[in-house]
């Protein structure tokens, strides 16, 4: 028996002039890496909290005049964890998302080794960006980690 080789199917080549598309959006400008920088630089906006460290945050709805809802994502995640959810959230009221200190796009401090210290380093962190955003009050959401750290800060700070 012999095989012979067919010509490639229309699906073949309407995939293959797909992929030359895909390449060609990453070309769609010389300087991508650049205007990439700024266009998230403009959707990241960041908060200095202490001295040196910056948290990166995604605000939306800022204008409503109802209680913000700060989103909080887990270990070894970012904002982006909540990308399917903002807009729902930011309908009814201010919503923002940060980067914990030591993700994403946020500063990496130096944590205390001590668990219990290293914990309320991330509750400081999370009061001194509140304080930086100019938020009297806040619900908070968290996943995972957030979760463990949303209820730590409530304890810590009930009245906010």
């Amino acid at each position: 028996m012999t095989r012979t080789r067919s010509a490639p199917s229309k699906s073949y080549e309407a995939c293959e002039d797909k992929r030359s598309e895909q390449r060609l959006l990453h070309k769609w400008t010389r300087y991508s890496s650049a205007k990439l920088e700024e266009v998230e630089e403009t959707l990241l906006s960041g908060q200095c909290v202490g001295t040196n460290d910056k948290i990166r945050t995604v605000a939306l709805n800022r204008e409503s005049e109802n209680i913000p809802v700060l989103l909080l994502h887990g270990l070894g995640a970012g904002v982006g964890l909540w990308v399917l959810n903002l807009d729902a959230i930011a309908d009814h009221r201010p919503m923002y998302a940060i980067d914990i200190l030591g993700f994403g796009r946020s500063s990496h401090p130096k944590y205390d080794e001590d668990p219990i210290a290293a914990e309320r380093q991330f509750v400081a962190s999370i009061e001194a960006w509140r304080v930086a955003m100019g938020l009297e009050r806040m619900y908070i959401l968290g996943h995972s980690m957030g979760g463990y750290l949303a209820c730590s800060y409530s304890i810590t700070h009930p009245q906010r």
